[in-house]
């Protein structure tokens, strides 16, 4: 595992590879927004961070929850279940963590606000790597050693930096 690092992006992220950039234009309810995504696929699993700059940034907290509610329904909409929903708090910026079951894996994503910029961070795996009974579940206490493990490693490396 190697620490990388966007400039652009400002944060920086532990991973067990160097993921590939891609950039996108995508339309949404609030105009076309450039999407930039970091990918790296593994054995374990998909390890995804994007982020995207937003017109105007939440201010309240009220604003802050609706934007999370948001960007958590536009995860659902492409059919995912949701298995948990947290809010989350890290280095005092207000977050929402998430566990979804979409497509045959179990997405674990973890969203923020930095000001104008929506992170995301996501692991995606399947359920056999996830839970030690393959079946998806609303406990953590479900989770391999290894999923536990490596997923508390990605997540808690993540770190705005500018």
């Amino acid at each position: 595992w190697t620490e990388f690092k966007s400039a652009d992006g400002r944060f920086s992220v532990t991973l067990p590879g160097t993921p590939k950039e891609e950039v996108s234009t995508q339309d949404t309810n609030i105009g076309k927004l450039t999407v930039h995504y970091f990918n790296l696929q593994t054995d374990l699993g998909h390890y995804l961070l994007t982020y995207v700059d937003v017109p105007k940034a939440p201010a309240t907290p009220d604003d802050i929850k609706a934007a999370l509610d948001s960007a958590r329904d536009q995860a659902l909409s492409t059919g995912a279940h949701l298995l948990i929903e947290n809010d989350i708090s890290v280095a005092g910026v207000v977050g929402r963590e998430l566990l979804v079951e979409q497509d045959g894996l179990i997405l674990k994503a973890r969203y923020f606000f930095v000001k104008e910029r929506l992170y995301q961070i996501i692991l995606a795996a399947r359920p056999a790597t996830v839970f030690n009974n393959g079946k998806a579940s609303a406990n953590p206490a479900n989770y391999t050693d290894l999923f536990a493990m490596v997923s508390k490693k990605f997540f808690d490396s993540f770190k705005v930096t500018g």
